[in-house]
C-alpha cells in the first residue's frame, strides 16, 4: 500500500495508471494463450477450489478489460487508434468471458471423452 502510494506520488497517477493497465493487459494475454487454457482447464476439472479461485480471477480480468474500456469510449476524443484499442480490448473481454464459461461448465471433460480409453486412464489423478 505505502509502496503504490509513492509510486503513484513519484511517477504521477496518470503514468501509474497507465503502467498497471500495460501489467494487466499483458496478464490477459497470459490468460488467453492456448496452453494455459488447456492447463488451467485441466487443473479446475480436477480441483474445484483452483476451479474457484480462476473463476475470481477471470471476473476481475473481465470487470479490469471492461472498466479500461469504458475509460477508453468516454474520452472526449477518439481517433481510429483509439477506436481499433477499443474493439481489440472488446474482442479480448469476449474471449475471457468464453473463457470463463469453459471453466464453468468443465469444458476439459470434452476432451477426456475424445482421448482413447488408455491414454484417459493415465490422465485420472484419483490414480495418483
Amino acid at each position: 500500500m505505502y509502496v503504490s502510494f509513492v509510486l503513484s506520488c513519484l511517477l504521477g497517477f496518470s503514468a501509474y495508471s497507465l503502467l498497471n493497465r500495460l501489467n494487466s493487459l499483458e496478464f490477459v494475454d497470459v490468460w488467453l494463450d492456448k496452453e494455459t487454457q488447456k492447463i488451467t482447464l485441466k487443473r479446475c476439472f480436477y480441483d474445484t477450489s483452483f476451479k474457484k479461485q480462476t473463476l475470481k480471477e477471470l471476473e476481475r480480468v473481465y470487470f479490469q478489460l471492461k472498466e479500461i474500456i469504458n475509460v477508453q469510449i468516454n474520452k472526449r476524443s477518439l481517433n481510429t487508434n483509439d477506436i481499433r484499442n477499443v474493439r481489440e480490448l472488446e474482442e479480448k473481454q469476449q474471449e475471457i468471458k468464453r473463457f470463463m464459461l469453459d471453466v464453468l461448465e468443465d469444458a476439459y471433460w470434452k476432451e477426456l471423452a475424445n482421448m482413447p480409453e488408455d491414454q484417459r486412464h493415465l490422465d485420472d489423478w484419483d490414480f495418483f
